[in-house]
C-alpha cells in the first residue's frame, strides 16, 4: 500500500494499517483483553476499554506515538520523511509543525534506532561474492564543546562509524 493511499482511508483503517506495521498495539490487556471502542472527541477516534474495571487507555499507549500530540497522519508522514533523509527545515514546512517539535521527534527516533542496534547485534564485514574477505574501516571521533573556548569540556560524545572499502556502504 503506497503511503499516500493510507490517508484516503477511514480512521479505523489507518489504525489497522499502523497496527500491521507494529507502530501501535493490535490488542491491549488489563484484567483480560481490552476492547477497541470509538470515541469521537479523541485525537485518533478510538481507545482501549477494559470490560472488567472499565479502565480506558489511548490506542497510542506504549508506542512511538504515545507522547505525540499530532494525529497519526502527521506522525506517519514525519517517519516517512525522516527515513528518506529529508532535512528538518523541509519537514517543518511540509508538515506545518513547529521546528522544536520536529527536532524532538528526530531525537526520539534516533534514540529508538540506537536502542534497537544496542539490543540486536549485527555482523559487519563478511565475504564478497568472489569469496574474498571484505575490508571494513572503522573510525571514531569525540565531539565536545567548551564555553567561550575555555575551561573544561562540556557534553563530550563519542561517535563511531565506518565504511566498507570499495563501496558506499556507510554505517
Amino acid at each position: 500500500m503506497a503511503i499516500f493511499n493510507v490517508f484516503n482511508k477511514s480512521p479505523i483503517e489507518i489504525l489497522q494499517y499502523m497496527a500491521s506495521l507494529k507502530l501501535v498495539k493490535n490488542s491491549s490487556q488489563c484484567h483480560g483483553n481490552m476492547n477497541l471502542c470509538m470515541k469521537k472527541k479523541s485525537l485518533d477516534g478510538y481507545f482501549w476499554k477494559c470490560n472488567v474495571c472499565k479502565k480506558e487507555c489511548n490506542v497510542r499507549y506504549d508506542s512511538y506515538f504515545a507522547n505525540c500530540k499530532k494525529n497519526f497522519k502527521i506522525g506517519f508522514l514525519f517517519m516517512y520523511h525522516w527515513s528518506n533523509n529529508m532535512k528538518q527545515i523541509e519537514m517543518v514546512k511540509e508538515l506545518h509543525v513547529d521546528k522544536n517539535t520536529i527536532s524532538d521527534w528526530c531525537l526520539d527516533i534516533r534514540e529508538l534506532c540506537q536502542n534497537y542496534f544496542l539490543k540486536n547485534d549485527s555482523q559487519i564485514g563478511g565475504l564478497n561474492s568472489d569469496g574474498t574477505r571484505k575490508i571494513v574501516e572503522i573510525d571514531e571521533s569525540l565531539f565536545f564543546r567548551r564555553k567561550y573556548n575555555r575551561g573544561r569540556y562540556k557534553c563530550a560524545q563519542w561517535v563511531f562509524g565506518g565504511i566498507e572499502r570499495g563501496t558506499k556502504n556507510v554505517f
